[in-house]
């Protein structure tokens, strides 16, 4: 069993409600109870202490749609939707991948735990997030008609009983098809977290998590997707830490100190975290 404790200033459990001087208890994956401190005493010896003063909590952000497959290429020479796809199914499968990892890491240190990336096959979403502890949303191209099927997330149909439709659960890697959503959709296209603005990126992030039939926020028995700011050192200090709101954090595009993706510490660049008395042996 991994159980986390988080310590922080401010808990943001969504866009509108927050908690001052809280605490987030973590336990296998899934947020088991978050309050106001003093943090109740069977959740002091956690296998891991996070957090401290001066410490943002947030729920974990995504980013609906993207073309970082192509990552290494300048957008510029990207160009059409149909020349991506082109370029992505004539590039080889490795390269692709370590592109996308590139892509995926500068993500990911901005908090951005689901990304909806334009890829070739459905199997490199499941590359990807065994191999970076992301979650992974694929959009194709198009119904491959040479497999007979199409690959679609069950919350997102009403009937469920479409013909030569494999159904997945919301635990499984997404697959979406560029000739079956909505133009809406593929105009949020961006995946530059301080370029697109804190309200865009809030737009993004419930996309994505509605993509995955998953809720956003800190809630107890959520799955855990949470993000850690440090503000204890210049420029990104706040004054009032505890008056700001989550556009005003996220404004400042500040790289995050910790990112937790349900059983995974995906990203720790502090120096705050310890390792509870108690699980020290393992």
């Amino acid at each position: 069993m991994l159980d986390i404790l988080i310590r922080g200033d401010t808990i943001f459990l969504d866009e509108y409600r927050s908690i001052c001087n809280g605490y987030v208890y973590i336990k296998d994956g899934v947020v088991e109870r978050v309050g106001p401190q003093p943090v109740p005493e069977e959740y002091e010896y956690a296998t891991l202490v996070i957090g401290g003063p001066n410490r943002v909590i947030i729920p974990a952000l995504g980013i609906a749609y993207t073309d970082i497959g192509l990552y290494d290429i300048h957008p510029y020479n990207r160009g059409s939707l149909e020349n991506r796809f082109r370029l992505l199914r004539e590039r080889d499968y490795s390269k692709v991948l370590s592109s996308i990892n590139k892509g995926l890491f500068d993500l990911s240190i901005h908090g951005i735990a689901i990304v909806g990336i334009e890829l070739s096959s459905y199997w490199m979403s499941v590359d990807l997030e065994d191999k970076t502890h992301l979650k992974v949303n694929a959009i194709m191209e198009k119904c491959p008609e040479d497999h007979g099927y199409c690959i679609v997330p069950r919350h997102l149909t009403d009937k469920g009983n479409e013909p030569n439709t494999v159904y997945l659960n919301s635990s499984e890697s997404v697959v979406l098809y560029r000739d079956k959503i909505a133009p809406a959709f593929v105009n949020r296209f961006s995946y530059n977290p301080c370029g697109m603005g804190a309200e865009k990126l809030l737009i993004n992030t419930r996309m994505a998590f509605d993509l995955r039939g998953l809720k956003w926020g800190i809630y107890e028995r959520n799955p855990a997707y949470i993000a850690v700011f440090d503000f204890n050192e210049p420029p990104y200090y706040l004054a009032n830490l505890r008056a700001a709101d989550i556009i005003d954090i996220l404004s400042i595009c500040k790289r995050i100190e910790t990112l937790i993706v349900e059983k995974d510490l995906v990203i720790d660049a502090g120096e705050h975290l310890t390792i509870g008395k108690n699980s020290m042996g393992q």
